[in-house]
């Protein structure tokens, strides 16, 4: 994630770093049979600029 710099900084950036550790946290503990299928090493994964992420994650319950 990228909030910028000096006086062009997001005021929100902090908690925006911390919001997804929370809600992913929050699945992990409550549903705790929840799996990625076919395993990590099936992940496909998509590169940015500054950014990578996975281009379809399914689970199952």
């Amino acid at each position: 994630m990228a909030f910028g710099h000096g006086p062009h900084f997001c005021l929100g950036a902090d908690l925006a770093r911390v919001e997804p550790q929370v809600a992913i946290g929050w699945v992990i503990r409550e549903f705790p049979g929840l799996r990625i299928e076919g395993g990590v090493q099936e992940l496909t994964w998509i590169g940015g600029s500054r950014v990578c992420r996975v281009s379809r994650l399914t689970v199952t319950w």
